[in-house]
C-alpha cells in the first residue's frame, strides 16, 4: 500500500515533481505512552518518498522521508495502525491518490 502525491514537490535534489510515490511500507512502527491527557498511545512511522512506484519497485533511492504520528485512544489499538499512519500522511498534502499493491 502506498498513496500517490498528486502535489508538485520541491525536493532535496534540486528538482520539482508532482505524482511521486510514498509508502509506509515495511518500516517499522512503534506505539508508546502519549504525552497528552486525551490520547493514550502515540503511533509513530516513518515513509519514504521515490519519484515514482516505478522507482520504487526497482529499489532506486527515495528522494525525501518524513516522520509520521498520530495519537490514538485504546479503544484504536484493535484498527490497523498502518491505516491510521496513511491517513495522517495524506494530511501533509492537498491532492493524494491511495496505490493498492
Amino acid at each position: 500500500m502506498g498513496i500517490t502525491i498528486n502535489d508538485s514537490l520541491a525536493l532535496s535534489i534540486g528538482i520539482t515533481q508532482a505524482n511521486t510515490y510514498s509508502s509506509i511500507g515495511n518500516n517499522d512502527v512503534t506505539i508508546s505512552p502519549s504525552s497528552t491527557q486525551s490520547l493514550d498511545y502515540d503511533v509513530r512511522g516513518f515513509a519514504r518518498v521515490w519519484i515514482d512506484k516505478a522507482s520504487r519497485d526497482l529499489d532506486r533511492p527515495i528522494v525525501h522521508a518524513t516522520n509520521v504520528s498520530v495519537g490514538i485512544t485504546k479503544g484504536q489499538l484493535d484498527e490497523n495502525l498502518y491505516t491510521l499512519l496513511y491517513t495522517e500522511l495524506k494530511t501533509q498534502y492537498t491532492s493524494t491518490t491511495d496505490v493498492m499493491d
